[in-house]
């Protein structure tokens, strides 16, 4: 058993983003998330299509009110979410980055309510949920058509009232509070990876 999980961790050790293609700049193939620089990846979000679109404003419903805020359009935090989550492991756990995949965060995350997409805006009927979500730390994670599974964490966010919005739109993900985030895990294209049944 310990040989085993020996081996699981020189093997899990290695990096955890996607395999590339290739180097692009030697026509090798395309470039893959891991070609960009770390700094400046867009804020993206799964569409009801399939495809991507760029969140702008995040609109939350409470039924203390409804609140607003506006969204990066670019972070440092994007993070390949493509990986098998060996953080749980006895002893070795430690050693590992954990994963906050969707399936992750509708597996272990307190349910608050639905994501809508209104446009270029996120809007989350929690109105179950009292209080408001200021100074609380917001992850945005969605499996995309390019880049696989990534997450953004774009840190506390700070929310003005607003009059009310509707959430007239089509539905795109749920939210979730997530180890003391306000995590919004998109809809759709669940990613091949899984946690080992083995322990």
């Amino acid at each position: 058993m310990l040989a085993r999980l020996i081996i699981l961790a020189i093997l899990a050790a290695s990096p955890v983003l996607p395999a590339t293609a290739g180097n692009p700049d030697r026509g090798e193939g395309p470039a893959g998330f891991e070609d960009r620089p770390g700094v400046g990846h867009p804020v993206v979000f799964r569409s009801e299509t399939g495809g991507t679109f760029a969140p702008k404003r995040l609109v939350v419903l409470t039924a203390s009110g409804n609140f607003a805020t506006d969204l990066p359009p670019a972070t440092d935090s994007a993070r390949s979410e493509d990986h098998i989550d060996l953080s749980g492991l006895p002893v070795l756990g430690g050693l590992f980055r954990d994963r906050r995949a969707p399936i992750d965060i509708e597996r272990e995350g307190i349910l608050i309510g639905v994501a809508y997409r209104v446009g270029d805006t996120l809007v989350i009927d929690a109105s179950g949920t009292p209080g408001t979500f200021d100074g609380v730390r917001l992850i945005l994670t969605a499996t995309l058509p390019r880049d696989g599974t990534l997450s953004f964490d774009l840190g506390p966010q700070s929310y003005l009232p607003v009059e009310t919005e509707e959430p007239n739109g089509p539905r795109v993900g749920a939210a979730y509070v997530f180890r003391g985030a306000l995590v919004i895990a998109s809809d759709g294209g669940r990613p091949l990876i899984s946690d080992w049944g083995i322990f």
